[in-house]
């Protein structure tokens, strides 16, 4: 990292302009840059995590089929909606309310389906 990013402005300033360094010290100080990034990397199945995280993201398989069987409740509801409002005066006055109900209910029948998988 350069001593400009991390607050050091004395230090930048006194280096000249035209010194050349080293390949090699080039590749390291480039390869420490990347590898202090990665070095916060937490994995997902790790020790680090505490069990609450662990409860608050796994849901049971109950919880996952009421999930599904809500959004495919609200994506039926929205299609038969969209479905109304394929009528010739509403659909030639307000396309809008169509393409709504219509994207709702997609979306609702995609979050089922990965409410489902997960």
């Amino acid at each position: 990292m350069p001593a400009w990013a991390r607050g050091n402005a004395g230090a930048a300033a006194a280096t000249p302009l035209n010194a050349q360094t080293q390949p090699a010290a080039a590749e390291e100080s480039l390869w420490s840059y990347f590898s202090s990034g990665l070095s916060g990397y937490v994995p997902l199945r790790s020790a680090d995590r505490s069990s609450e995280e662990e409860a608050f993201l796994s849901l049971s398989h109950w919880e996952r089929l009421l999930g599904f069987f809500a959004c495919m409740a609200g994506s039926a509801l929205c299609f038969t909606f969209s479905l109304f409002f394929l009528a010739p005066p509403i659909l030639a006055l307000r396309p809008h309310k169509f393409a709504l109900a219509f994207s709702l209910a997609s979306l609702l029948f995609l979050l089922g389906c990965v409410c489902c998988a997960c």
